[in-house]
């Protein structure tokens, strides 16, 4: 399934949304992309904090563990990304949650994959190759 939801408003819109699919069959798969229009680029490590702290707060989290912090790029821009686990519901899931700030047009954007499998980087990473932020 997936779904566009409203992040600061009750619907996704130009300044702030998510898009949300998920996939339910031998290898359960969670994808969300979140916007947020910001004139001045945040701190993108407390936006992960926020992030986490955010997740933290849904439905059926019991834990979540943090793992390695990498920082790199994407289109030129400062990204960071974390590994994480993450107990929901009495099963594992593992994850890696990204934020980064495009100043062209002065976004932030979030993209936190979670999967039944513990190897998510090549996953991750072809979902942010096929992400276009300016």
């Amino acid at each position: 399934t997936i779904s566009e939801r409203g992040l600061l408003e009750s619907t996704a819109t130009d300044n702030s949304g998510m898009v949300l699919g998920e996939l339910k069959n031998d290898e359960y798969e969670i994808i969300a992309a979140g916007w947020l229009k910001s004139e001045t680029a945040p701190d993108l490590e407390v936006s992960l904090e926020a992030a986490f702290a955010g997740m933290a707060k849904s439905e059926g989290v019991t834990s979540i563990e943090k793992g390695e912090l990498i920082e790199t790029a994407k289109a030129e821009h400062r990204m960071m990304y974390q590994y994480y686990t993450v107990t929901a519901e009495g099963e594992k899931f593992y994850g890696i949650y990204g934020v980064w700030y495009c100043d062209t047009n002065e976004r932030l954007y979030q993209l936190n994959l979670m999967y039944g499998e513990e190897e998510t980087l090549p996953i991750f990473q072809r979902y942010l190759d096929s992400f276009v932020c300016h």
